[in-house]
């Protein structure tokens, strides 16, 4: 089975360890929100509530910036660190996230 998610690339260790000490609260997240696809996003977000929506934006906006910050930080690292690697990837996701709450929280949306 082909990996959805960075994390489980084969060879990729993460821990804690790897990352700001602000930001390890959210390995899991991180973890299971670093989806490789446009598709296996949407599909994801698909599965979500209003409610679990909203509770990832509120669990992630406060720490946007750092961690845009710390994706940024190595993106010329040769090779790149697998925790920066996967926040990369997560913040695509985050993007999409955001973009979802927006659209279901908007006056115009059918309901």
């Amino acid at each position: 089975m082909k990996s959805k998610r960075y994390s489980e690339l084969p060879g990729v260790t993460i821990s804690e360890d790897d990352l700001p000490p602000s930001l390890r609260h959210l390995l899991g997240d991180f973890k299971s929100w670093s989806f490789m696809s446009e598709m296996e996003i949407e599909k994801q977000l698909a599965k979500l509530s209003d409610s679990e929506l909203k509770a990832l934006m509120d669990r992630w906006s406060p720490h946007v910036d750092e961690i845009e910050r710390f994706a940024l930080a190595h993106k010329d690292d040769v090779p790149v660190p697998d925790a920066a690697a996967m926040v990369q990837v997560f913040t695509n996701t985050m993007r999409n996230v955001e973009a979802e709450h927006r659209l279901r929280s908007s006056p115009w949306r059918k309901r």
